[in-house]
């Protein structure tokens, strides 16, 4: 089976990158390698943030794995970190249920539930907002979270909604994460079939589409770990 052929050499690669092999020359290992693996690959490039590089640098390993067949029909990708500030997670798990073996049709998709360490959800961003009561002086500052892009929403996958589960499916919305689930689908592949079995020719630009650079993303946000946007000012009304 290719997978039991090529795990020693995988395995060979990860001691190497991550400079655990025994040889002095690469005790270093190969930092950032796995950033410009992904970020030569125009599918999974366009979902890293700025903020996401800086945790992206601590990822040590990525690989897949075929599922048992106790375990269904499908894949698992594992993603390996060292220490960071980030989240206590040495490991984050995505796993593919499929229909088939040819990986036309998914079932559903699983994500590990990320430990995010306090102030440091890439997946979220701070919003400050300063209120002003009407017909008074007194303002207060309220603070909300909410969702925002970030490569590590990966780890949280669409979930389509099943009749009778409370409330009738709405077409539209079933519609809407079935091709939310089917673009995730698409990333997951994207490190199964190229990046994990082609890692070094995709480190080296052997592999890779031709774009030469990055869209910039606008907007106020700031820090290493959850953004921080202030608002203009909202008028509350006396209650």
């Amino acid at each position: 089976k290719y997978e039991q052929l090529s795990s020693p050499i995988y395995k060979s690669r990860a001691e190497i990158i991550s400079g655990e092999c025994k040889a002095e020359s690469c005790a270093e290992g190969i930092p950032g390698f796995w950033i410009q693996v992904m970020k030569q690959n125009g599918n999974i490039r366009e979902n890293i943030t700025e903020r996401d590089e800086i945790l992206l640098k601590f990822l040590t390993d990525v690989s897949s794995t075929t599922l048992a067949e106790d375990e269904g029909i499908g894949f698992r990708l594992d993603f390996y970190f060292k220490p960071n500030d980030f989240f206590t997670d040495a490991k984050l798990t995505k796993t593919y249920y499929m229909e088939d073996s040819d990986y036309h049709d998914i079932v559903r998709a699983e994500g590990t539930p990320i430990n995010w360490k306090e102030g440091r959800n890439l997946t979220v961003r701070t919003i400050k907002k300063r209120q002003r009561k009407k017909n008074s002086h007194e303002t207060r500052i309220v603070v909300k979270t909410e969702p925002c892009e970030s490569f590590f929403n990966f780890f949280s996958p669409p979930v389509i909604p099943q009749a009778g589960e409370g409330a009738p499916v709405d077409p539209d919305e079933l519609d809407q994460r079935e091709d939310e689930l089917e673009a995730d689908l698409d990333l997951g592949l994207s490190f199964h079939e190229d990046l994990v079995p082609n890692a070094i020719k995709w480190f080296t630009g052997e592999e890779g589409d031709s774009s030469d650079g990055e869209e910039s993303e606008d907007g106020d946000e700031s820090g290493d770990g959850e953004g921080n946007d202030d608002d203009d000012d909202d008028d509350e009304k006396d209650a």
